[in-house]
């Protein structure tokens, strides 16, 4: 499926708003439409160049808020509509 994402590419360079392909969930992920979304002090450091990242592109973050829109065969006490955060 199609999406947007904000992609760091490069140390201090500001962060590039991209479509990109995202796969659907597997058997143990869920899809999350997200409401909200910071980012943290690691983020940070990458994209100003004093952290190492193993990969480019990327897209950062990992401390967001959303909806469950899709939930693999193996995801439990999870519910397609349910409002969850990380």
């Amino acid at each position: 499926m199609l999406t947007r994402a904000a992609l760091y590419r490069m140390p201090k360079a500001p962060l590039q708003i991209e479509e990109i392909v995202l796969d659907r969930p597997t058997a143990t992920e869920m899809l999350v439409r997200v409401a909200a979304l910071r980012l943290c002090r690691t983020d940070y450091h990458a994209m100003r160049g004093e952290r190492r990242v193993a990969m480019q592109p990327m897209v950062l973050d990992h401390e967001a808020s959303g909806i469950v829109e899709e939930v693999g065969a193996d995801v439990t006490g999870i519910t397609v509509g349910d409002h969850v955060q990380r």
